[in-house]
């Protein structure tokens, strides 16, 4: 009997208040592709290779697991283009078009090998991606990208800065409504404000927060934290800083290895970016929009 290898497909779109030459400039633009995208880029349209590499892409810390053959170009409109990921041959392709005043990205990587519990969530990594993208256009401010150069262990550190002041991101962090706009399932965000109060992003039967075990209005707050068959952990976020500008970390600890370091370490920071982009961005700020993906 002959085995099938089975794969999948990421597909996401993410909508930009910027003209679609400028968008596609930045995706193949190596000077710009570098401030929101990648350490390293080496893209030539002419020479049909879109190489990026250094410490921002999975699997490609050197420049020879970053070689990235064109295979699909289509000038002001897509670009298509092989990639050598989660060890097999993927396909990865962006789409540019005009919608309404702006425009909508749409990428779709596909062909990818099922993802292993321990590795990180590709749509986590894309959707990171493209709403640094997004501010980079939008308001010349990504956010920090996943770095893979860290060392694994048994706790998540993160720290995002902020241009805003302590309560609005605190606000960010504790009213259903806006938790709604980046993490929560909507309608179903509960925060009970005070310390053993129920804290719950509605994600059901897969898990997430559970109650809340520290409350600190504008400085902290931190949950217990509970997920299919892992241990139970703690998350805890901490504000600091004056006027209009926060030091927002996150720190997540209680985990009995460093197995689930790369998963947690990129969906996080997936999460603290929406923070940073949806408080500096305000009502305005969209988060990009997976329609498969590899949770």
């Amino acid at each position: 009997m002959t085995s099938v290898t089975q794969v999948q497909d990421i597909k996401l779109q993410i909508e930009m208040a910027a003209s679609p030459e400028r968008v596609f400039d930045a995706l193949t633009r190596n000077d710009v592709l570098q401030a929101w995208f990648c350490e390293r880029a080496d893209v030539s349209t002419a020479e049909s290779r879109y190489d990026f590499w250094g410490r921002f892409t999975p699997e490609a810390p050197a420049h020879e697991g970053g070689r990235h053959p064109i295979v699909g170009f289509e000038p002001g409109r897509s670009i298509a283009y092989e990639w050598i990921v989660r060890g097999g041959p993927t396909r990865v392709e962006y789409r540019v078009e005009e919608s309404g005043d702006g425009t909508r990205v749409a990428v779709a990587h596909r062909g990818l090998r099922p993802r292993a519990r321990e590795e990180a969530s590709l749509t986590d990594w894309w959707g990171l991606c493209l709403e640094n993208l997004k501010a980079w256009l939008e308001r010349g401010a990504p956010g920090p990208r996943r770095d893979h150069a860290m060392k694994p262990g048994r706790e998540t550190k993160l720290t995002v800065e902020i241009d805003a002041p302590r309560e609005a991101v605190f606000r960010a962090l504790t009213d259903p409504v806006t938790l709604e706009r980046y993490i929560a399932e909507t309608g179903k965000a509960v925060v009970d404000a005070r310390v053993g109060g129920r804290y719950d992003f509605g994600w059901g039967d897969e898990g997430g927060p559970v109650q809340i075990v520290a409350f600190e209005p504008d400085a902290k707050l931190a949950y217990s934290w509970r997920f299919e068959q892992e241990p139970d952990t703690v998350v805890t976020w901490t504000l600091e800083g004056s006027d209009k500008r926060t030091r927002l970390t996150l720190t997540h600890v209680g985990f009995q290895d460093d197995s689930l370091f790369d998963a947690y370490v990129t969906g996080w920071s997936k999460f603290l970016n929406r923070v940073k982009h949806l408080v500096e961005g305000g009502d305005v700020w969209e988060r990009a929009v997976a329609a498969a993906h590899d949770f």
